[in-house]
C-alpha cells in the first residue's frame, strides 16, 4: 500500500495468550499495563512538567478496582504533548497481569472512560550476523544505492535531525554526531544503553548518521546529519522489546525531529493512532520497519497512514528471507549483513528490516539537506516522493513478489537528482572566478559544455563541480551552453541553454543588485547601484530566516554603482539570503556558501 493511500487497519486484534513466553504472560502485549483515556468532559488538570499522577486523587473511579486487579500506579505517558487528547491518556500499571481482559472490559463500562485497551508490545526483531561475513564488509548498501554520487551533490546538514526511537542509543559513541536525547521509559535525559545487550538502537543510529570522512569505523547514508537518540526501553527491561515506542515517537516529534526512525513493530491501538497523528501534525516524517516474519500481515506503526514502511533486501537486490512483504510496503532498502556501530565505541553486523528502516530515514535526512540548499520551496511530501519514486525496480530479481516490495530498492543518487532542480545557470558578468573548484549547482551523471569567455578553460566532473583554468573574467553577453544528462527526476536528457547576466541587471527602481561568486567559499562581492546618495545596509540570514550577520555603512554612498567585499568565512556551508536596504526599499537575493 503506497505512502499516500494507506488505509488504517481495524483495531481489533485477536489476543494470543502464551504462558512463559519471552515477555512473561502475553506475547503480543505489554504485561501488567494498559492505556486508558478519560472523556473530554471529565475534570482533570494536566501537570505539563511530570508524568506522575496520584490516581486515587485524580482518577478516583479506579479505586474500586485497586484490590481486585492490583492497580499500583497511573502515569501520564504523554504529559508533554500539545494535544489535550493525548494528555488525557494514562498508562495504568497493575499486578494481576492475567486479568487484563477482565479489567479492560470493566473499565470500558465506566462513564468516565472513553477507552481502555491493551498496549501492543513492539519488538525490535533483528537477525544478527558475524562481523565481516559479507564480501564488502557490510558497506555494500552504500555502493548499491550510489551513495557516493549522492554525496557529490551534497553532504548531510547538521541542522537536519533524524530521531532514532529504540531500546537505547550510545549518544557519546566516538563515531556518532548525537544531539540531546531522552529516555522516555525511565523518565530522564540519559538515552545510553545500560549494558552492551542494548545494542540495537546504536546500530540503527550508525546506519542513518554515523560520522563519515573521519577515518573511523564506517560511513553512513546521512553523512553529516544529526541524530536524536530516544531510549524507549527501561534499564531493567528486555532489550528485545521497545515498550515505550509511541511515547518516544511523540517526544521526538515535539522536540523538533525532522525524521523519526522506528525499527520496531507490533499491533495497533487507539492511543497509538492518536500519537501518529500528533507526530505528523508536528511535521515529522515517520519511517518504520516492516517486520521480520516473512509474512504479508501488516504490522504497526509501519502500516499507519502516512508512515513509510520499509522492507529488507540483500546485496543481490533479492528480498531477504525474513522480511515482511505485501501491498502495504512503501519501499525497500538494504538490510542484510549491515555493518554499523554498537556499544561501546565498537562496530558489529546485524540484519533485518530494522536495518533497512534507518537507511531510508537517513536518506530522507540527506535529501532534506539538499532541499534546504538547492530547492527550499519543495515540501517534505515532495522530498519523500523523490525518495520513493526514484527507487530501482526489483521485479526482475523478485518475480514472486511483484508489487509487494513497494516502489523498489532506494537509490540515493537518483533521489537527490530528483530533489535538486536543473535551473538556468546565470554567471555574473563582473565576477572574477579564481582557479580551482567552484560548486556547479547541477546533479548530473555527465556534463558536456563549450564556453565562450576571456582566456578560460572549463572542465566538469560528475560530482557537480566546475574546474577553472586559469582565472578568468566572464565576457558579458556571451552565450554558454551545456548538455545535461540524467538531470532531475526524468530519464531523458535535457538541454539547458543559458546566457551570462547582461551588464545592466535591473531591480525595482533601477537598482542593480548582484552577488558573486555564487556559490561562494568565504568572500562575497555585493554589487549594487543607487540613483542618489544614501546609507546602505546588508543583512545576511540563513535558510530559516534567522539573522546570521549584519553590516551598516558608516557614511552615505554616492549615487552610482558600488561593490562591497564581505567576509563570511566564519559561516557554515548552506543556503543564505542577502538583503540590501536603502531608504528607497529592500531587495533580497539567495546565495550558497560552499564547503
Amino acid at each position: 500500500m503506497q505512502y499516500t493511500l494507506k488505509i488504517l487497519a481495524t483495531f481489533a486484534v485477536v489476543l494470543m495468550v502464551m504462558q512463559l513466553s519471552a515477555q512473561g504472560v502475553f506475547e503480543n502485549y505489554v504485561d501488567g499495563e494498559i492505556y486508558l483515556k478519560i472523556r473530554d468532559d471529565y475534570p482533570f488538570s494536566n501537570n505539563s512538567s511530570s508524568p506522575e499522577v496520584n490516581f486515587k486523587r485524580s482518577l478516583p473511579f479506579l479505586v474500586p478496582f485497586e484490590y481486585t486487579y492490583g492497580i499500583q500506579k497511573a502515569k501520564s505517558s504523554f504529559y508533554f504533548a500539545k494535544s489535550e487528547q493525548l494528555q488525557r491518556v494514562f498508562r495504568i500499571q497493575f499486578s494481576k497481569k492475567e486479568l487484563v481482559g477482565e479489567l479492560v472490559r470493566a473499565l470500558n463500562q465506566l462513564p468516565e472512560v472513553e477507552f481502555a485497551e491493551r498496549i501492543p508490545l513492539c519488538k525490535v526483531g533483528h537477525t544478527p550476523n558475524d562481523l565481516g561475513a559479507n564480501n564488502t564488509t557490510g558497506q555494500y548498501s552504500l555502493h548499491l544505492t550510489q551513495a557516493e554520487g549522492a554525496w557529490d551533490i551534497i553532504r548531510g546538514a547538521p541542522g537536519v535531525v533524524v530521531a532514532i526511537v529504540d531500546n537505547a542509543v550510545q549518544a557519546d559513541h566516538v563515531d556518532l554526531n548525537a544531539i540531546a536525547g531522552r529516555d522516555v521509559a525511565d523518565g530522564d535525559d540519559n538515552p545510553n544503553p545500560p549494558n552492551a545487550t542494548f545494542d540495537h538502537g546504536t546500530h540503527c543510529a550508525g546506519i542513518a548518521g554515523a560520522n563519515s570522512d573521519n577515518g573511523l569505523n564506517i560511513a553512513s547514508i546521512g553523512h553529516g546529519i544529526s541524530i536524536m537518540p530516544i531510549k524507549a526501553t527501561g534499564d531493567g527491561g528486555d532489550p528485545a522489546f521497545v515498550d515505550n515506542g509511541y511515547e518516544g515517537m511523540l517526544w521526538a516529534a515535539t522536540n523538533g525531529a525532522d525524521v523519526i526512525s522506528m525499527s520496531f513493530g507490533g499491533g495497533s491501538c487507539f492511543a497509538c493512532d492518536l500519537v501518529v497523528a500528533a507526530a505528523q501534525a508536528f511535521g515529522s516524517i515517520l519511517v518504520a520497519s516492516a517486520g521480520n516474519d516473512n509474512s504479508d500481515t501488516p504490522q504497526f506503526p509501519a502500516n499507519y497512514s502516512g508512515v513509510i514502511s520499509v522492507a529488507n533486501t540483500n546485496i543481490n537486490d533479492v528480498k531477504s528471507g525474513s522480511s515482511n512483504f505485501g501491498s502495504w510496503i512503501d519501499v525497500s532498502a538494504p538490510g542484510s549483513s549491515i555493518l554499523s556501530l554498537v556499544p561501546f565505541d565498537d562496530t558489529g553486523t546485524k540484519g533485518g528490516t530494522s536495518m533497512s528502516c534507518p537507511f531510508v530515514a537517513g536518506l530522507i535526512g540527506l535529501a532534506l539537506s539538499a532541499r534546504d540548499v538547492y530547492n527550499p520551496g519543495m515540501s517534505d511530501g515532495e522530498v519523500v516522493n523523490c525518495v520513493l519514486s526514484t527507487a530501482d525496480n526489483l521485479d526482475a530479481t523478485n518475480p514472486t513478489f511483484i508489487g509487494q516490495l513497494g516502489t523498489g530498492r532506494v537509490n540515493a543518487y537518483n533521489a537527490l537528482k530528483c530533489v535538486v532542480p536543473c535551473p538556468v545557470i546565470n554567471i555574473e558578468p563582473f565576477a572574477i572566478y579564481p582557479a580551482g573548484l567552484v560548486r556547479y549547482r547541477q546533479a548530473s551523471e555527465e556534463v558536456h559544455s563549450t564556453v565562450l569567455c576571456e582566456g578560460c578553460e572549463l572542465t566538469h566532473n560528475s560530482g557537480g563541480f566546475i574546474k577553472l583554468t586559469p582565472p578568468f573574467h566572464v565576457k558579458a553577453g556571451s552565450e554558454y551552453w551545456g548538455h545535461i544528462e540524467g538531470c532531475g527526476s526524468g530519464s531523458k536528457p535535457s538541454d539547458n541553454r543559458f546566457e551570462s547576466v547582461s551588464n545592466k541587471v535591473q531591480g525595482p527602481d533601477n537598482h542593480k543588485f548582484l552577488l558573486a561568486p555564487n556559490p561562494f567559499d568565504g568572500l562575497l562581492s555585493v554589487r549594487f547601484e543607487i540613483p542618489k546618495s544614501a546609507l546602505v545596509s546588508l543583512l545576511l540570514s540563513d535558510a530559516y530566516g534567522r539573522t546570521a550577520t549584519q553590516w551598516h555603512a558608516q557614511e552615505p554612498f554616492d549615487a552610482g554603482e558600488h561593490t562591497v567585499q564581505m567576509d563570511y568565512r566564519q559561516l557554515p556551508p548552506g543556503l543564505y539570503y542577502v538583503t540590501l536596504s536603502t531608504p528607497d526599499g529592500r531587495w533580497t537575493k539567495k546565495v550558497v556558501k560552499s564547503n
